[in-house]
């Protein structure tokens, strides 16, 4: 057996790029809060106009004691911004390198991309792009990965 020679890379030997899903959860659960807070004050102004749309709303909402009245909105606000950050994370595309292939998951749906059949990967925006060796798209799907890290990932194993 000659011993220059390599063995062929195992199949886990993967490199997996995934956005973190709490950053963008942090941000919706707080922007909720801020909103579900904003609730209380903008319903007391509301209710000193002459005319306003959703006055009587207002007037329900102004009717609840404090501190309940702050603390019920913000909780509201929280739980509204959780359940869009909950749908939000569950959109970001993940990738997974290795030296026979690439897979590209978006939600829940995988497509797998042999090693000869990409000739490159580019960005193009926001978005990452992989090219058959006619130059044909093989596939464009939106990302926040960072793309010095995809890079390095594709180029350590051995992609364009």
């Amino acid at each position: 057996m000659d011993s220059d020679k390599k063995p062929p890379a195992p199949v886990w030997d993967e490199t997996v790029l995934a956005q973190s899903p709490l950053p963008l959860t942090y941000v919706c659960v707080g922007c909720g809060a801020g909103l579900g807070a904003l609730v209380p004050p903008l319903a007391k102004w509301m209710v000193t106009l002459r005319s306003a749309p959703f006055k009587g709303p207002a007037e329900l909402l102004t009717s609840v004691p404090e501190p309940w009245l702050t603390l019920g909105a913000t909780g509201v606000g929280t739980l509204l911004g959780l359940v869009l950050g909950a749908l939000a994370v569950h959109e970001p595309l993940a990738v997974r390198i290795g030296d026979a292939r690439i897979v590209l998951t978006v939600r829940d749906a995988s497509r797998e991309f042999r090693r000869e059949d990409v000739a490159s990967a580019h960005r193009d925006g926001k978005q990452v792009v992989l090219l058959a060796p006619d130059s044909a798209e093989l596939a464009r799907e939106s990302s926040d990965l960072s793309y010095s890290r995809l890079a390095e990932a594709l180029t350590a194993h051995g992609h364009r």
